[in-house]
């Protein structure tokens, strides 16, 4: 997978259904590091305590996600709607985890539970071996090998 980066801004985000903690401890982290590097610099105190435009910027590195799986976590949050295929599915899901949309963790469970009664399990398989690192992937291809399936060579 390629090394992407996306800018972030901080921006007030209003939808009652989804939980968007995750991205505004990120932001708030990121502005909390930016304000203490910026006052351990000066020993004085400044009158004008606004961020500059380098505290206002910020690159969140998306390495464990492939860019399409990414930018549709992204359009999620902006629309609230995703289409989702086997090819991505279990990239969106352990976005969904991460990042707490418990909506599309739904979905995305149901989704698969769907491909595997329809013959798709090679695809899922496979996908879920890229993304190995997030535990419900890891989940998902234990319970493959708890059915029996051959992880290993495929």
């Amino acid at each position: 997978m390629e090394d992407s980066w996306f800018h972030g801004l901080v921006v007030k985000i209003k939808c009652p259904s989804f939980d968007f903690r995750p991205f505004y401890s990120l932001i708030l982290n990121h502005l909390k590091n930016a304000s203490a590097n910026r006052t351990s610099k000066k020993s004085t105190p400044r009158k004008n305590t606004k961020c500059s435009r380098k505290c206002q910027q910020f690159e969140i590195p998306i390495r464990t996600y492939d860019i399409d799986v990414f930018r549709r976590l992204i359009q999620f949050v902006h629309s609230g709607s995703v289409s989702i295929t086997m090819e991505t599915v279990v990239g969106i899901l352990c976005g969904a985890v991460q990042f707490g949309f418990k909506d599309l963790e739904k979905a995305c469970l149901e989704m698969v539970q769907r491909g595997i009664s329809r013959g798709f399990t090679e695809i899922l398989i496979n996908t879920a071996k890229v993304y190995s690192q997030h535990k419900s992937a890891s989940e998902l291809l234990s319970k493959f090998r708890g059915e029996g399936y051959d992880i290993a060579n495929r």
